[in-house]
């Protein structure tokens, strides 16, 4: 077969070069391609600044935030909880055998009864009988005596005696009409009234054990009974007359302390504070009931006062001192509401008072006060 002839005349000629070569070329053009841009988005070169460069640049340190301790005087409070008791409880009974004819409102439990007022009476019908024949007695034996004054001249001692009898029969008469009326020389609360219309009252050898018509106590033998350790005791020396705050469901009241008892409990090895209340116009809490004390402790002269975010670990806190931190073991003295008394110590630059991640000492810092 013959080639065809070009328009020109010429035959044209195979060429020697295979035709792969073509498509070699351009793939060699794609892979520069491809390198030239990963080379354009590569990082530049990171220089390597060592660490002692670091410290000397504000920006470069970790930041933090000091307070100046105030040195101040403070009062710690001793918090405990106790019990209300009464030191004299009494039961009301009648000398007088009778029936409860008249019980005053306030005679009720919880009532508060009044100093020399009556709250309770029984029927002194009988009472009054015994005192009308027994004065009778006495008009009629002062009678005789003065007869046999008249008549005769001898010894009249039988008489006397008899007059003398009939005088103190009408006495005790008149006494017992008297205890028919029931009050009290101081004021009281009432724990415990036992005592109805028509209750027949009396000695409990005539009546029985029902002869109880309730229980009081003397609103000033109100004491509270607080448990308290020895090292409480020893902060609050002397502890005696030391003011404090009584809370219990009736309300808040003003106490001291009055004494502390001479042994320590067998199992706990606890001492016991008695307090008293100084208010006695209030209406006191009831015996028995719960209470929360508060005792005002001794003055404390070069304390300082830190809020719980300067505390680490333990009794540890956090320094800045000539740009870097210092950990420092501080003296707690005790804790209130208003944050943690120490005792004096040298805070440096302040004390940090933010969070540090990853603190140490030597740690360099920049240093914010608070405001």
């Amino acid at each position: 077969m013959q080639d065809p002839q070009r328009q020109d005349g010429t035959v044209p000629t195979r060429s020697s070069r295979p035709e792969f070569m073509g498509y070699l070329q351009v793939a060699v053009i794609g892979v520069i391609l491809v390198a030239i841009i990963y080379l354009a988005q590569a990082p530049e070169p990171v220089e390597y600044v060592p660490d002692d460069a670091l410290t000397g640049s504000a920006s470069s340190r970790n930041v933090v935030v000091v307070a100046q301790p105030q040195d101040a005087t403070r009062q710690l409070s001793v918090r405990l909880t106790g019990n209300v008791i009464a030191d004299r409880e009494v039961r009301i009974l009648s000398d007088v055998v009778g029936r409860i004819s008249w019980i005053s409102p306030d005679f009720r439990n919880g009532g508060f009864i009044r100093a020399n007022e009556p709250f309770l009476k029984i029927d002194p019908a009988e009472q009054e009988l015994e005192v009308e024949r027994t004065q009778n007695a006495v008009r009629v034996a002062d009678a005789r005596l003065l007869a046999a004054r008249t008549v005769r001249e001898g010894s009249t001692e039988v008489e006397e005696a008899i007059l003398s009898e009939a005088e103190s029969l009408h006495e005790l008469a008149r006494l017992r009409l008297e205890r028919t009326e029931f009050s009290l020389p101081y004021d009281a609360r009432v724990i415990r009234a036992d005592a109805g219309i028509g209750k027949l009252v009396g000695p409990v050898h005539l009546v029985g054990t029902n002869a109880s018509m309730g229980t009081v106590y003397q609103s000033n033998s109100v004491r509270v009974l607080a448990p308290v350790t020895q090292e409480d005791l020893e902060y609050l020396s002397p502890v005696i007359g030391r003011t404090a705050k009584v809370t219990a469901r009736e309300g808040t009241f003003e106490a001291e302390v009055e004494t502390i008892s001479a042994v320590l409990a067998a199992d706990s090895r606890l001492g016991s504070l008695f307090l008293k209340f100084v208010d006695l116009e209030k209406a006191l809490p009831l015996p028995g009931s719960f209470a929360e004390i508060e005792i005002v402790g001794p003055e404390i002269e070069n304390a300082y006062v830190l809020p719980e975010e300067a505390f680490g670990e333990g009794n540890r806190v956090w320094i800045a001192r000539d740009g870097v931190l210092e950990s420092v073991s501080v003296d707690i003295i005790g804790k209130t509401d208003f944050g943690t008394i120490v005792n004096q110590f040298d805070a440096g630059s302040g004390v940090v008072v933010s969070t540090i991640a990853e603190p140490r000492d030597g740690l360099a810092i920049a240093v914010s006060e608070t405001n």
